[in-house]
C-alpha cells in the first residue's frame, strides 16, 4: 500500500510563479468516535499537536516500510516535537522547506482544530503528523498534499489523515507503553483495536484546506 495517493503536481508547475502566495484556513476534524470505532474504544482519546511543514518537492518525513527517524520516534514516544522541528528547520535552511507547522493539540477524538497557513508557489506541498493517545506508538499523518496544481493554487481540498504504527512497539492495544528502542519499520494500522476486520485501515481524522481570498 502506498503511503498517500499521488497528488499529480508536475515538477515544474510552480517554477514560473516563484513569488506567488496563498493563505489557507486549515481545519482538522477528528473522527475517532465510539460510533465509528466501537470494537475497543479507549478512554479519553486525543491527538497531540500537529507538526509539519510546507515544502518544495515531495519529501519523506515518514515512510511506510522505513525506520522512523529519531525526531519522529521521540515525538511519537514522548510527545516531544523538538527534535522533529529541528529536522524541519534543517530542511528549511537547505532550501527544501518553507514554513514550519506547529499547532495546538486536539483534546478529544472528535474535536476540531483550525489554523491559517500561508503557502508560496515555491513550497506548495504540506505534510503534517500528530501522535495518538492512548497508544503504544501510533500516529496519523498526511504526506505531500499539493496546494498548487496546473499553474494555480487550489481553492479547496479535503483529504484523510492516514493511521500508522511508528514501529516502536509490536503491541496492538491502546495502553501498552512504547519501547525505548526501535523494533520495526513504520507500518499502516489495520484491524484491532479499531476494527474486527484485519484489513480495515482506520481513518481517525481528516483535513480540509480552503483558500482565503486576498482583500
Amino acid at each position: 500500500m502506498e503511503d498517500q495517493p499521488s497528488n499529480g503536481i508536475t515538477q515544474n508547475s510552480s517554477d514560473d510563479h516563484p513569488k506567488a502566495t496563498a493563505t489557507y484556513e486549515v481545519i482538522i476534524t477528528g473522527q475517532w468516535s465510539r460510533s465509528n470505532f466501537p470494537t475497543d474504544y479507549p478512554k479519553n482519546p486525543r491527538f497531540s499537536s500537529f507538526v509539519g511543514l510546507t515544502h518544495a518537492r515531495p519529501i519523506d518525513l515518514f515512510n511506510v516500510e522505513a525506520t522512523a527517524n529519531n525526531g519522529l520516534q521521540r515525538f511519537v514516544k514522548d510527545k516531544d516535537a523538538q527534535l522533529l522541528q529541528k529536522h524541519i528547520q534543517f530542511l528549511t535552511k537547505d532550501g527544501k522547506a518553507g514554513q514550519l507547522i506547529n499547532t495546538e493539540s486536539i483534546n478529544s477524538g472528535t474535536g476540531t482544530l483550525r489554523f491559517e497557513l500561508t503557502v508560496d508557489a515555491k513550497n506548495p506541498y504540506m505534510t503534517i503528523i500528530s501522535t495518538l493517545s492512548p497508544s503504544p506508538g501510533w500516529f496519523v499523518g498526511l504526506k505531500n498534499m499539493a496546494l498548487f496544481k496546473e499553474g494555480q493554487f487550489v481553492g479547496e481540498l479535503t483529504q484523510n489523515l492516514y493511521s500508522f504504527n511508528a514501529g516502536i512497539s509490536e503491541a496492538n492495544d491502546y495502553n501498552s507503553s512504547p519501547k525505548s528502542s526501535i523494533e520495526s519499520p513504520i507500518s499502516t494500522l489495520t484491524g484491532y483495536p479499531f476494527s474486527e476486520d484485519p484489513d480495515q485501515m482506520p481513518i481517525l481524522a481528516k483535513v480540509t484546506v480552503t483558500r482565503i481570498p486576498h482583500p
